[in-house]
């Protein structure tokens, strides 16, 4: 219960995916991005796959990641 949120999930989410997927155009400059969404994947650039994950070093992995 309570009042909700002045910055609410439903309109912060999808502006800050937005941000992010813009965050990932710059570093694959001349390549034209595919999102899905519902994957959370480019299926048309692997190149750009590599900056929606973090890479652990040996030891720190997160299994469900």
């Amino acid at each position: 219960g309570g009042e909700m949120t002045e910055s609410h999930f439903a309109q912060t989410g999808p502006m800050t995916e937005a941000i992010l997927l813009g965050t990932v155009a710059i570093r694959v400059p001349g390549q034209e991005l595919e999102w899905d969404a519902k994957k959370m994947k480019f299926p048309n650039c692997p190149e750009a796959e590599r900056y929606l994950r973090r890479s652990y070093r040996e030891g720190w992995q997160i299994a469900s990641l």
